[in-house]
């Protein structure tokens, strides 16, 4: 079972959370940029130790949300490492531009990667999903969606099988038999 760490964004947003005019917002304080401030920061700590008492029995994946740098996985990851055993793998969500055109850096550090398409065509097509006036912009059909998704797999290479796609993408009609033909699996 694959377990996402908190992940903090503007529709999803605990009551818990002090609020800022940044927090979870799409360009703004979110997933792993939160976990360094509490109460997240505690939150993350239990959810580690959580899996850590999970990992003995069970065989789990961590996975962190909302990356934009290889050295952001990195610094998370040596953090993580002292709470859990080294044999869990800890993978990666590219969910930005900046860390899906990085895919193949990201690849040679990160277990796994799962690409958020959701929080990605929100970016590349800069419309916040949860604007009703903005929904046209983001079309699950532009080609230019899928000249992203082939370079990203030519950039994976070999490694393509790492990457997972999620979010509704590959639910909307037509689109699954697109990223097939890419070499999504």
């Amino acid at each position: 079972v694959t377990f996402r760490l908190l992940d903090v964004a503007a529709d999803k947003t605990p009551p818990w959370l002090p609020q800022s005019d940044s927090t979870g917002q799409a360009l703004g304080l979110q997933g792993v940029r939160l976990y360094n401030i509490d109460p997240v920061q505690d939150v993350i700590h239990a959810q580690l130790a959580a899996l850590a008492g999970l990992s003995k029995d069970f065989s789990v994946r961590v996975l962190l949300p909302f990356l934009v740098r290889v050295e952001e996985y990195d610094y998370w990851l040596a953090l993580i490492r002292k709470a859990l055993p080294d044999d869990v793998p800890v993978g990666a969500m590219a969910e930005t531009p900046a860390m899906v055109l990085d895919i193949a850096e990201l690849l040679k550090h990160a277990d796994f990667v799962a690409i958020g398409c959701n929080d990605l065509m929100q970016s590349v097509f800069a419309a916040d999903r949860d604007q009703s006036a903005l929904r046209d912009y983001l079309d699950p059909y532009a080609p230019m969606l899928y000249r992203l998704f082939r370079q990203v797999a030519q950039d994976a290479g070999d490694h393509l099988n790492h990457i997972q796609l999620c979010g509704v993408l590959s639910q909307i009609p037509g689109v699954l038999p697109v990223l097939l033909g890419l070499g999504y699996r």
